[in-house]
């Protein structure tokens, strides 16, 4: 029996559930696990009428429903295993609100309904491939389960993880191991702005708790994960935010021995990533949540903290003037007093009430002028944390952490193994300490070069305004999606040009990009609106977010990943720097905030059409193969061979830029539209290429590679047979919609695994290089007698970006170029090729030759 959650508005208006595209795809998941859905599935849901948003499936509609229709149709089906799909529905069965990514694909036995299977919905499925992964893993345990193969648990017997843990002395007694074991597992825990203590498992079930300030211990551990030779493993769920708090502690994990729970359950992709639902699904144990940890010594900081605050007289705060539909009106913020007080009186009066998270809302307010006075008298009200807790319950919770990830690395790693996937694994590992570095070091930013990039783009912009209210004949903001709905679909009527189902909504979702791109050709207004909101995006990003990011050493240090994006490719974010346009004007000014130490200079290391020679490798195309072991320019053969006319002739807008932008954009699934706004984009004529013109260009550049073409379509067939494709270095990514059963849906799944296998060979590429780099980086910083300021910055798409002593730049940028261009020469025949830059800002580095 299947039960989703609510009919969609063409099921509800049919008065039929699962019979839109969610049922025909669910249907599918079905027969592709050798179960019949006409004869051996009873379909229903939850709730039998569209609730037109899910806010409004409540308890009390699915309690109204339920009691109406379900339970009658469950005891009428009396079914052999109930399929919950989605997280309402297993909520419902499971008795207890529950994370759908944690429960799914686990068949539970309950007392009032029986055998429960929560199953991801397929309609989020539909929706991101990732999930889709998850649904068909769902799915094949329900196969699993029908033959016999699983079986199901309860609920009610998951335990709570326990072990034996203990607290080490300042004369390491207890001891911080047990034994001489080969494979030990560390976890941190931060509190006060530093670290707090570290814990170690070196056997299942134990674990021990070392404080920072106990040396001898962490001299200890040290000395045993690099002298030891016994030790052959060190494992930590999430190492880039554990490896750099224990190298400033002393204890440094070489990258031969480091494993990472975090990396192997995102390389599988069917797993979740957090340790407490990675502990629940492989080892059906709970885990404490930290927040539930710290609330009592958060609440306890945050009261005592508010009564202080209302010891004082504090002024009242500065009126603020503010604009209400244009109109300006002068708002009074209310008195603290007054706003502590009603916190202080909705705690006592027993409500559900966290002061910590009321007063950070009141601080956050930044036209408040009195929050600056408060924290210079009482200092910052601090989130509770594990230093506040008495040392049992720190105990209990710390090691916890490090005991889990222990018994729950054999399981991944035999998976890896199972999936070929060991060696990319590995140099996932080994890529580490270089992106530590980078996160540690940081990039030094210009304050006033901001000021002075936000006045060009704000003087742009208000160009741009300009030009669009007269176009349009409205004044109307275009940064905001409600207007410019209103503006383009009931003023314009450009709602005609767009999917009639889409065009119903008029809604503020109806003007993101991708929809404003396809009305872009029918009012001129459109383009502007869209150029508009690129400085918009690129001035709150950067120009108004960056300040407030620098570190009082002048630096901005962002956040990067290895386990977000399915390629393989790193992530950024907080700031994200590899977001910057990299080919504008405006985007070379905001790399032009960013510049380099003193007596240092920004070194780029690019790698020159890496994804194009790749292509070249592993496809054999002749014609490809040819041009680049000769050391010819592609973009002119491409150009010539285009347009039939010889390199000497060749125009750089009307030929060789159109052919450089759709060889590059065929290796990215690029479409006849998106090829347009590329052209545009960098300048030409929009007159000059139509979408059919755009379409005939992308044939032409198949037709004179077409060993390419072959290629990809026997990535697509492989993806097709198999649902995952794998890249040159073995690095699987599931392509769950080439298994799909909707047409377009299927289509889009084989357009991603025609070019996967190039994007995920590119970034195994420059991760190899990494991995041969940062011993160059360690040598010039730590092993020469006199220390270079030599330091990784970023890795940003083909790049990498450093930051080099000028005393040894030449030095240095030689013996990388050659690094990098030899990193992968045993497992490729076509030549990689190294482009130099370097420049005092980031913005402005210029081309160098050795």
């Amino acid at each position: 029996m299947v039960v989703g959650e609510a009919p969609g508005p063409i099921e509800d208006k049919k008065g039929r559930c699962w019979v839109g595209t969610t049922g025909t795809e669910t249907r599918h998941l079905f027969r592709c696990n050798d179960i019949d859905p006409i004869y051996d599935v009873y379909w229903t849901n939850l709730v039998k009428c569209w609730p037109k948003k899910e806010a409004d499936l409540t308890g009390e509609c699915i309690d109204t429903c339920t009691s109406a229709h379900l339970y009658t149709e469950l005891a009428t089906v009396n079914p052999t295993v109930i399929v919950a799909l989605g997280r309402h529905s297993a909520s419902f069965f499971l008795g207890r609100t529950v994370s759908i990514d944690t429960v799914n694909g686990i068949p539970f036995q309950t007392d009032d309904f029986g055998v429960i299977l929560p199953i991801i919905h397929p309609a989020a499925g539909l929706r991101r491939p990732e999930d889709m992964v998850k649904v068909q893993y769902g799915f094949s345990s329900l196969h699993a389960l029908l033959c016999g193969d699983i079986s199901p648990i309860r609920y009610n017997d998951i335990r709570e993880l326990t072990g034996d843990y203990w607290l080490v002395g300042d004369n390491g007694d207890p001891p911080i191991l047990s034994g001489v074991p080969s494979v030990i597992s560390i976890d941190t825990e931060w509190a006060q702005g530093r670290l707090f203590c570290a814990t170690v498992t070196s056997k299942p079930g134990q674990a021990s708790l070392v404080l920072s300030d106990n040396t001898h211990a962490l001299s200890f551990l040290d000395a045993y994960i690099n002298n030891t030779a016994n030790c052959k493993e060190v494992v930590i769920q999430n190492s880039l935010y554990d490896v750099p708090i224990l190298y400033n502690a002393g204890v440094r994990i070489p990258p031969e021995k480091l494993r990472d729970t975090m990396v192997a359950a995102y390389l599988l992709q069917s797993e979740p990533q957090g340790l407490k639902d990675l502990a629940f699904r492989l080892l059906q144990v709970k885990m404490n949540d930290y927040t539930d940890v710290v609330r009592p010594y958060r609440y306890e900081k945050a009261m005592r903290y508010l009564q202080q605050v209302l010891e004082y007289e504090w002024p009242d705060p500065e009126e603020v003037l503010e604009f209400n539909k244009g109109v300006p009106h002068v708002r009074k913020p209310q008195n603290i007093d007054r706003l502590v007080g009603k916190i202080i009186k909705d705690v006592e009066s027993g409500n559900d009430v966290d002061p910590f998270t009321r007063w950070e809302k009141i601080r956050k307010d930044r036209d408040r002028t009195d929050i600056p006075l408060i924290e210079y008298n009482l200092g910052r009200l601090y989130d509770g944390d594990l230093s506040d807790a008495p040392i049992d319950t720190t105990l209990h919770y710390a090691c916890g952490d490090s005991n889990a990830t222990h018994q729950i690395w054999p399981i991944l790693k035999s998976r890896i193994i199972a999936e070929g996937m060991w060696d990319v694994f590995m140099v996932d590992m080994h890529v580490i300490p270089m992106v530590a570095d980078m996160m540690r070091f940081g990039i030094r930013v210009d304050r006033d070069r901001l000021v002075e990039v936000g006045d060009v783009l704000s003087a742009r912009m208000d160009e741009i305004y300009t030009t669009i209210t007269s176009l349009s004949g409205y004044d109307f903001n275009p940064d905001s999606p409600v207007q410019v709905a209103s503006i383009l679909y009931d003023k314009l009527h450009l709602d005609e040009f767009i999917d009639k189902r889409m065009a119903k909504k008029k809604s503020a979702t109806m003007t993101d990009d991708s929809v404003l791109s396809r009305l872009e050709q029918h009012h001129p207004c459109v383009k502007w609106i869209r150029e508009y909101r690129g400085y918009s995006k690129l001035r709150s990003s950067y120009v108004d977010a960056l300040p407030a990011k620098i570190d009082p050493d002048g630096r901005v240090r962002a956040t990067f990943r290895v386990t977000r994006v399915a390629t393989g490719r790193l992530s950024c974010s907080d700031p994200n720097l590899m977001a910057m346009p990299v080919r504008s004007e405006e985007g070379r000014l905001i790399r032009d905030a960013f510049l380099a130490a003193e007596g240092c200079e920004i070194g780029c290391a690019d790698y020159s059409q890496v994804e194009m020679r790749l292509t070249a490798d592993q496809s054999r195309d002749p014609r490809m193969c040819e041009i680049f072991l000769n050391g010819e320019d592609i973009h002119n053969k491409t150009a010539s061979a285009m347009f039939g006319i010889p390199e000497s002739r060749l125009d750089e807008m009307k030929h060789r830029y159109p052919a450089k932008r759709v060889g590059f954009g065929v290796l990215n699934d690029i479409s006849a539209t998106g090829l347009q706004r590329e052209l545009i984009v960098g300048g030409a004529d929009e007159s000059d290429w139509p979408i059919d013109r755009c379409e005939e260009l992308i044939d032409t550049w198949f037709d004179i590679y077409s060993g390419v073409r072959a290629y990809m379509d026997a990535n697509r067939s492989y993806a097709a047979e198999h649902g995952k494709i794998v890249d040159m270095w073995g690095r699987v990514r599931w392509t769950p919609w080439a298994l799909a059963k909707t047409e377009w849906k299927q289509e889009e799944g084989l357009k991603q695994a025609g070019n996967t296998p190039i994007q995920s060979g590119a970034q195994g590429i420059i991760k190899r290089a990494m991995v041969k780099l940062q011993p160059l980086y360690v040598h010039y910083r730590e092993k020469m007698k006199v220390p270079y300021h030599v330091v990784p910055l970023i890795q940003i798409h083909d790049d990498i970006v450093s930051e080099i002593d000028k005393r040894v730049l030449d030095e240095f940028q030689r013996k990388q170029k050659h690094v990098m261009e030899t990193a992968v020469a045993d497992k490729m025949r076509i030549p990689l090729v190294v482009d130099l830059k370097r420049g005092e800002r980031w913005g402005s580095t210029k081309k160098v030759k050795f």
